[in-house]
């Protein structure tokens, strides 16, 4: 403390240690900002490889603003927005976002398709010849276990309106 020289002498040597950090620490910061750039950087690139939209300089500003758009739509504030780069979060934002159009177009969808057509039966359709046959056999069949004049005038009755058709 009494003696300056050496009081002067510590003060510079500390001052070197001092622009030493400073210079240690600037280096360690550019090297991770270059580091992060190259990440970066990758990710962009397989973002494209997966995403071949974001090649196209038009169709990716859009597509990022549209995910924006969404991701703020669930409360992201941009801080948290532009703080993404991983090419991973990105494909699932788009994801969801193609699914939530998928369900706003769904209700549109059942009112266009179209309705299921009558079911039809297999085999030869009977024509209205055979059928008033077979019920006009089966009546005969009832007037001779039967023997009554009510099923006798049922098979004439219907003799008589099939021959003026």
């Amino acid at each position: 403390e009494d003696d300056p020289v050496e009081a002067a002498r510590l003060e510079h040597k500390m001052r070197k240690k001092q622009e030493k950090l400073a210079d240690s620490i600037q280096k360690v910061k550019a090297e991770q900002q270059k580091q992060f750039q190259q990440v970066v950087s990758d990710q962009q690139k397989i973002l494209v490889n997966k995403l071949p939209e974001f090649a196209d300089a038009e169709k990716a500003t859009k597509l990022k603003t549209d995910m924006r758009s969404y991701l703020q739509s669930y409360g992201f504030r941009d801080q948290e927005i532009g703080q993404i780069y991983d090419h991973r979060i990105v494909m699932l934002v788009n994801d969801a976002m193609k699914y939530r159009s998928m369900q706003k177009l769904k209700p549109n969808l059942a009112s266009k398709m179209a309705k299921p057509g009558k079911v039809l039966s297999s085999g030869v359709k009977k024509t209205k010849a055979d059928v008033n046959f077979a019920q006009r056999r089966e009546k005969l069949g009832r007037l001779k276990k039967s023997g009554s004049i009510k099923d006798a005038q049922s098979i004439f009755l219907d003799m008589i309106t099939t021959n003026k058709k």
